[in-house]
C-alpha cells in the first residue's frame, strides 16, 4: 500500500507550463499530484502534441485524450493543449508563446515548469521554461521548477527533502498508450527513480532565484 505526504508550497491556483504532453506526467506528475493533494486547483498548459513532429496529425487526438485522462488522475482541473510544432518551439516568437501563458495564468498564484538549465535539456523544455519565467515576472508570480538530485551541482539552491510517493504518478503514466515502444520515455517507468526537487527560479517581482522546497519521490509497495 502506498502512502503520500506532500510537502509543497501552499498555492490555491497553480499553472503548469510544459512543452510536451508527457512532461506533465513523466516529469511533473509526482509534483503535480503533491500540489493537488494539498487542495490546489491546477491548470496545465502544454505547447505541443509530442516531442517529435506528427505528420498529418495522426496521433493528435490520441495524445490529447491521453493527456486529459492522465491529468484527471493527477488531480488537474483544466488542460490547455496548444498545437505548436514539436521540436521547434525555439523558432516560435517568444511574445506569441508568452501571450498564451499569460492568458492561461489568469487567477494563478504560482507557475510550475520543468527545470531546463542543463546542457542536455531538450530545446522545447528550455523554451517553455523561458516563457514561464517571462510570464512569472510579468504577472509577479513565483515560478517553481522541478528538477532531480542529479542536477544539484548546477548551482540550484535546494532545501531539506520531504517524502512523496509515485503511485498516483504511475497511474497517470499508464494512460499514455500512444508512446512508441522504442521511445526512451517508454522505459522511464521501470528505470527512473531519481530524487525530485522543487526550486524557486523566480520570486515574481524581483526575479531572483532561491531554493524553496524539495520533495523526494518514493514508492512503497507500488509499481
Amino acid at each position: 500500500m502506498s502512502t503520500s505526504t506532500p510537502h509543497v508550497p501552499s498555492v490555491r491556483r497553480l499553472l503548469v507550463v510544459c512543452a510536451h504532453p508527457y512532461d506533465a506526467t513523466f516529469a511533473l506528475g509526482g509534483v503535480i499530484a503533491a500540489f493537488a493533494a494539498t487542495g490546489s486547483s491546477i491548470r496545465v498548459l502544454c505547447f505541443t502534441h509530442g516531442r517529435r513532429p506528427d505528420p498529418g496529425h495522426r496521433r493528435h487526438f490520441a495524445r490529447a485524450s491521453e493527456l486529459s485522462s492522465a491529468a484527471r488522475t493527477l488531480g488537474v482541473d483544466d488542460v490547455v493543449l496548444l498545437d505548436f510544432p514539436a521540436g521547434h518551439l525555439a523558432a516560435i516568437n517568444l511574445t506569441i508563446l508568452t501571450k498564451h501563458v499569460v492568458a492561461a495564468a489568469t487567477g494563478a498564484e504560482a507557475i510550475l515548469t520543468v527545470e531546463a538549465t542543463g546542457r542536455d535539456a531538450h530545446p522545447d523544455h528550455l523554451r517553455a521554461m523561458h516563457v514561464a519565467f517571462r510570464t512569472a515576472i510579468r504577472q509577479r508570480l513565483p515560478l517553481y521548477a522541478r528538477t532531480v538530485a542529479a542536477r544539484r551541482g548546477a548551482g540550484l539552491n535546494h532545501v531539506p527533502i520531504r517524502d512523496v510517493d509515485r503511485s498516483r504518478q504511475n497511474a497517470a503514466i499508464a494512460h499514455h498508450h500512444d508512446l512508441p515502444a522504442e521511445d526512451a520515455l517508454a522505459r522511464w517507468r521501470m528505470t527512473h527513480r531519481h530524487e525530485e526537487s522543487l526550486v524557486l527560479l523566480s520570486l515574481g517581482q524581483a526575479g531572483r532565484s532561491a531554493g524553496v522546497v524539495a520533495v523526494r519521490s518514493h514508492t512503497t509497495g507500488s509499481t
